[in-house]
């Protein structure tokens, strides 16, 4: 289970960075939040920092699967 919640953070690590090449200037300042704040959260939901339980899982696949439902307002660039 442990290893999961790390390939999951992995996602979205990946996500996050891939993203965030494509911002710029002109990018509208809550994107730009709401981009730290998941990489943030991923991050500070490894196993590392807490115990490796269910419900931390389930909160790193339901941010990774925000992303994918996400992923079409980026298909033609950074939205605006």
């Amino acid at each position: 289970m442990e290893a999961l919640h790390y390939l999951v953070v992995a996602g979205i690590f990946w996500a996050v960075i891939c993203r965030a090449r494509l911002m710029g200037p002109d990018t509208l300042p809550h994107v730009v939040l709401q981009y730290r704040v998941l990489l943030v959260g991923a991050v500070l939901s490894l196993p590392i920092y807490t115990s490796p339980e269910v419900g931390q899982v389930l909160l790193a696949g339901s941010v990774l699967a925000y992303l994918w439902l996400d992923a079409r307002r980026w298909r033609y660039g950074v939205p605006r």
